[in-house]
């Protein structure tokens, strides 16, 4: 379904309210429109649009309408805005400067001014014409432009917006166009008397001139040049168009027009990102206002844009070569999807019919049984497998023979440079989808190669630039090649054969990827631990002393698994976002733990295996096996889980983190049993040199009965004061069998035991005496009591109590019970 937009009365909104679907027919994504509106208007008539021009990367573009509006039209970020009201109707328009946000108008009262899109202001303005700018022309770099009318052209400085230079011409010739040529400093002329000049943009002196082709004049009234400025076509009024080739300054060939063509409008070259600018097809707008593709090469018309009831004015076309934007009869803006008018043009081509040579139905129909017909269908019977084997054999184009191919290969080693993509292209059938190559490069740069000039610096930025874009149309094609470390090293020799055709190396990568490198990714995301087995088994039988020198420093195909295993997995640690979305789905596994105690055990197989121990080589193999099959099961729950089947991406991560912290807890398992099975392994091999190095202290001898008896005794005896002497503790030690220390830890642990220690023992004697002393105070009050005596007592009390016995509180509190004493005694 078409979708419209109207921006009458608005500033901002959105270009479209779901995403448009191009049309098959036609491949018209949305049609722009600008109505009036006011008492005074007609219903149904709009404000005119009458120019437009895409930025450098071909993502937005500006259209200016007959009122002096311009907006900018942003196709990526699904945005319009009007960025500036000039009072005049724009002539002409230029978005691909040096400043990105600034675009240059020529307006119909003969002025040309620069504004910015951000700021929305006037940026210069700038004088010097004296009829209105029909044509614009930017300088590669951005910092020139090229301004013409039909009297003079002028060269402008963009950085100072000051007058450089002034083409001055005759009076009776006029100026049809004047651009710069693409990659160079060369700037084109072509005048009404279909005359065209080269001229040194610095000087203005002039390097060469076309000459005019023989015949009828052409009337020149459009020009295009190709990105590499190497072909320039003219057309004009007539239905043929004249391509020239600007290396040799000839008429490289003449493009017959359909009957139906009288005038050329405006020539536009569709660029493409797999020629290398060498633009191949060529939008001519004619009178009838029908854009009509054609291949420059082949002269065949390959697809038109617009109709006879709608015709196109003037139209522009994204540098991408994606998009393209028409000024319609009516006024209104309609833009293009590009890619879906060339679909049919990706196509692969439709199978060759063959003629079937023992049709088995005509032997069967046929009535006529003479000795004629049975040879004929003995001798086509007989030519069946010959049949099949030429079809074989004709897979490839006829210019290639196969065993011509392998002869090369076997006397030079290799293909000749000049025809090498050719002949890979050839052999291997490569299915060159530029469609579908080019939907990849547009999701843009993978974010596992945005930085990968940081891991591989490579010198020229054009090779880097290429190995970037490949990688990633790879990691977009399949995501796991987004997560292969070695993909860059490996994928950086084709960039260098192939710079030149960007689809060819990408195909040729994938078809080298998924059929010889099948095998590689059956232990992902661990290296190719089987090919690496193999090469190993290779290396035994060819040349073991080289295995040798690899095992004795440690590479191996076990000790790449443990680096690489440890290597991807402490950055997911590190990841604290998901380590903290995966607390939601169980307890989590710290992965570089884990990774460290799996570097670990391969270190100990390495160091154990010198033994040659079959138990420890059987539980190695298990080990490798059980984590192989770990991370396949990983691979299909991995694979199960997909983002369709959530309403949110949260959900969707948080499954996918749930599945990785099951798989990491198997793991994690795993290596601690295979570690203690190897402890124990370890300690049951025979070791030729083991050297205890912790000393540890005999354990003490119990106590025998005689000597428990003895201090039992001892102890009983002296229970007033079960302190033995030095000599005592002697001769129990001696009479029991024992040693003194143990003695005198017998001896403390029954006093603490008994509660007989000397400050115990004083401590229920004070505390016997102050009950005494309390019992006679709680007497008879009648009878009279000399406390003075009570006192004394108190005080003999403390003074013989060791837990009292302080110097400096003794006399304290003697002198206050004394004083307390008289006082009392007075009162009495």
């Amino acid at each position: 379904m078409q979708q419209s937009l109207d921006v009458c009365k608005k500033t901002t909104g959105k270009i479209w309210h779901r995403k448009p679907t191009p049309s098959v027919d036609n491949g018209l994504m949305i049609s722009i429109t600008n109505s009036q509106s006011g008492p005074l208007s007609q219903p149904g008539r709009n404000i005119r649009f009458l120019h437009t021009s895409f930025d450098s990367h071909g993502d937005s573009f500006v259209a200016g309408d007959h009122q002096g509006h311009v907006y900018l039209f942003d196709i990526n970020k699904n945005r319009f805005s009007l960025v500036q009201k000039t009072g005049h109707p724009c002539t002409a328009l230029a978005f691909s400067l040096r400043r990105k946000t600034e675009f240059l108008i020529g307006l119909s009262d003969y002025s040309l001014k620069c504004f910015d899109t951000d700021t929305q202001e006037m940026v210069a303005w700038m004088k010097g014409h004296e009829s209105a700018i029909h044509n614009i022309s930017v300088h590669a770099s951005g910092r020139y432009a090229l301004t013409s009318s039909h009297d003079t052209a002028q060269l402008w400085d963009l950085d100072t917006f000051q007058r450089k230079r002034k083409l001055n011409i005759k009076e009776n010739v006029g100026i049809v166009q004047v651009f710069f040529l693409p990659m160079s400093n060369t700037i084109i002329t072509g005048f009404k008397d279909d005359t065209i000049f080269g001229w040194e943009s610095d000087t203005l002196n002039c390097k060469y001139q076309l000459p005019v082709p023989p015949g009828n004049t052409p009337h020149y009234k459009a020009y295009a040049i190709t990105r590499d400025g190497r072909i320039l076509a003219a057309g004009g009024k007539s239905r043929f168009i004249h391509l020239w080739d600007l290396d040799t300054h000839r008429l490289l060939r003449i493009v017959e027009l359909p009957n139906k063509v009288t005038t050329v409008k405006q020539l536009i070259f569709l660029p493409d990102n797999f020629d290398a600018g060498a633009n191949q097809t060529l939008g001519v707008l004619s009178q009838d206002g029908i854009i009509r593709f054609i291949n420059i090469t082949t002269c065949k018309l390959l697809f038109d844009v617009g109709t006879v009831d709608n015709r196109i004015n003037n139209a522009s076309v994204s540098n991408s070569g994606r998009h393209l934007v028409a000024v319609m009869e009516d006024g209104s803006l309609n833009v293009y999807n590009v890619h879906t008018l060339s679909e049919e043009l990706s196509k692969p081509p439709a199978p060759l019919v063959k003629v079937v040579t023992n049709n088995k139905m005509s032997e069967t129909m046929s009535t006529d049984k003479s000795t004629v017909g049975t040879k004929k269908s003995a001798k086509s019977r007989a030519k069946g497998k010959e049949n099949m084997e030429d079809v074989k054999a004709k897979e490839i184009p006829d210019s290639l023979n196969m065993e011509r191919l392998k002869a090369i290969l076997k006397g030079y080693g290799e293909y000749p440079a000049k025809y090498r993509m050719f002949i890979w292209r050839s052999i291997l059938r490569l299915p060159e989808n530029h469609t579908a190559y080019a939907a990849l490069v547009d999701k843009g740069t993978h974010p596992a190669y945005a930085k990968i000039q940081e891991e591989y610096p490579v010198k020229s930025r054009k090779l880097l630039r290429i190995l970037q874009r490949v990688l990633s149309a790879l990691a977009h094609w399949s995501p796991i090649f987004g997560e292969t470390q070695y993909l860059p090293v490996l994928a950086f020799p084709f960039i260098k054969l192939f710079q030149n055709n960007h689809l060819v190396c990408f195909e040729i990568i994938a078809t080298y990827m998924v059929n010889w490198g099948s095998h590689w990714f059956e232990y992902f995301p661990n290296p190719p631990i089987n090919i690496l087995a193999m090469i190993e088994n290779v290396l035994a039988h060819h040349d073991k002393y080289l295995l040798q020198h690899f095992v004795n420093y440690r590479v191996t195909s076990q000790a790449a698994l443990a680096s690489d295993c440890f290597q991807a997995s402490v950055p997911y640690a590190l990841c604290s976002d998901e380590s903290v979305a995966d607390k939601d789905s169980g307890p989590m596994i710290d992965p570089s733990l884990t990774a460290a105690q799996e570097a670990d055990l391969q270190s100990q197989f390495l160091e154990v295996g010198a033994r040659s121990n079959p138990k420890v080589q059987e539980l190695q193999s298990f080990y490798n096996t059980q984590l192989a099959q770990i991370e396949t099961q990983r691979l299909d729950a991995v694979a199960k889980v997909t983002v369709t089947n959530f309403e949110s991406y949260t959900q969707y991560q948080s499954e996918m983190n749930s599945v990785q912290a099951y798989h990491d807890r198997q793991r994690m398992h795993l290596t601690n049993r295979v570690t203690g099975s190897l402890q124990l392994l370890k300690i049951a091999m025979p070791r030729d040199s083991q050297v205890t190095t912790t000393t540890q202290k005999p354990r003490s001898r119990s106590l025998n009965a005689k000597a428990t008896a003895l201090m039992m005794e001892w102890f009983e005896k002296h229970i007033e004061n079960p302190y033995p002497s030095d000599a005592e503790k002697e001769e129990l030690a001696r009479a029991g069998g024992i040693s003194v220390p143990q003695v005198k830890a017998w001896f403390a642990n029954r006093r603490n035991r008994t509660s007989n220690t000397k400050p115990k023992r004083q401590k229920l004697q004070v505390e016997k005496k102050l009950l005494t002393i309390c019992t006679e105070l709680n007497g008879d009050a009648r009878q009279p009591r000399v406390y003075s005596d009570i006192i004394k007592q108190l005080s003999d009390i403390v003074s013989n109590a060791t837990m009292f016995n302080s110097q400096d509180f003794q006399p304290t509190m003697c002198d206050a019970m004394a004083s307390s004493s008289d006082d009392s005694n007075g009162s009495v």
